[in-house]
């Protein structure tokens, strides 16, 4: 489902043809409070190959193309697995505000390795360092020291048997 936004996009929207896009998919269910923030993180190639191996660059990119891609590709394999019909899918496309936001803001240069490990290992992180929470045996809280502030999240992680609540 990833690969399809990205090779149409390659194909369709920038004439190219016959392109296979390269791409590591990171699926993440959180955001940094541990909270419920279900998104993916790509590694994409900047380009595609052709079926004789050679790459084809494609430095620029069109977000929004990219986005909508992505978008109808979601709902078509929602009507496909059923958890969704045709109708609301269709409904669902003309919602001015989708849900769905590519964002391409970092890009690797091809003789960055450093950067390029760095950047994967990013994308697999845990949700939640263990370097950031701190036990409290008192009253058996655990904390989350996240940077990241929330209006809506008490101080806590979890407490005895309660089920998480962030760190504001």
């Amino acid at each position: 489902m990833v690969g399809g936004p990205f090779g149409f996009y390659y194909r369709l929207g920038q004439g190219l043809s016959n392109l296979s896009v390269g791409i590591v998919a990171s699926i993440q269910t959180h955001g940094s409070l541990a909270n419920w923030h279900p998104h993916l993180h790509l590694l994409v190639t900047d380009g595609g190959f052709r079926a004789d191996g050679t790459f084809v660059p494609l430095p620029l990119h069109d977000v929004t193309t990219l986005t909508e891609a992505f978008r109808r590709a979601v709902l078509r394999l929602f009507v496909r697995r059923e958890l969704m019909d045709v109708e609301t899918a269709h409904g669902m496309l003309a919602w001015p505000h989708s849900g769905f936001h590519v964002h391409d803001g970092v890009w690797v240069a091809a003789d960055d390795r450093e950067f390029a490990v760095r950047l994967a290992r990013y994308c697999a992180r845990n949700p939640v360092a263990l370097s950031r929470l701190e036990y409290q045996s008192d009253n058996a809280t655990v904390l989350n020291s996240s940077k990241v502030r929330s209006w809506w999240s008490p101080n806590r992680l979890a407490q005895g048997s309660e089920p998480y609540r962030g760190r504001g």
